[in-house]
């Protein structure tokens, strides 16, 4: 297990190529879980954790300012103040993947989700979302479309489950149901 006094993991990638993260259990004490930012000199972005991630603000925070895709897997992830997992792509960035196998928590928002790259954006969970807002996504015009795929409760407490801004032949399927 990783634990640390602020992050959890905290990864800067400041030259070029890829940023990946592959870990167990992480925890951020009075900061995120995993906090990972990858520069405009970089490629892809990939984290990879398979236990449980705990953050005191954020779970996971992924921010993919590269060239290449942004891929989030997960199991278990709490942001005990704000966001479960908070994913952006900029405008450089091309696909963004969301997995969680396990029960996603924040605060705030459960997942939250900004595409303003290229590619299409894909969720899937299995272990269930909750925050005040459940999952919250936002693509630009200029992307591919959006597909969820939910086979497990997403719960918004605050009244929202999904805040959804598409941009088009966008699929969202629900199995597991919203409330």
């Amino acid at each position: 297990a990783v634990s640390g006094g602020t992050d959890g993991i905290f990864a800067n990638q400041d030259g070029s190529g890829a940023l990946s993260i592959t870990t167990q259990a992480v925890t951020g004490t009075n900061g995120n879980g995993i906090n990972a930012d990858n520069s405009a000199a970089g490629t892809s972005l990939t984290i990879n954790s398979q236990g449980t991630v705990t953050g005191n603000t954020n779970g996971i925070l992924a921010v993919n300012n590269g060239n290449g895709a942004l891929s989030v897997a997960t199991q278990a992830v709490t942001g005990a103040t704000s966001y479960g997992i908070f994913a952006v792509n900029n405008t450089t960035g091309t696909s963004m993947t969301i997995n969680s196998t396990g029960q996603v928590t924040g605060a705030n928002v459960g997942i939250v989700v900004d595409n303003n790259g290229t590619g299409p954006t894909g969720i899937t969970t299995s272990g269930g979302v909750t925050g005040n807002v459940g999952v919250q996504v936002r693509v630009r015009a200029n992307n591919s479309p959006t597909t969820i795929n939910n086979s497990s409760a997403i719960t918004g407490t605050g009244g929202v489950a999904i805040n959804f801004r598409g941009n088009g032949n966008d699929t969202l399927n629900l199995f597991g149901g919203c409330g």
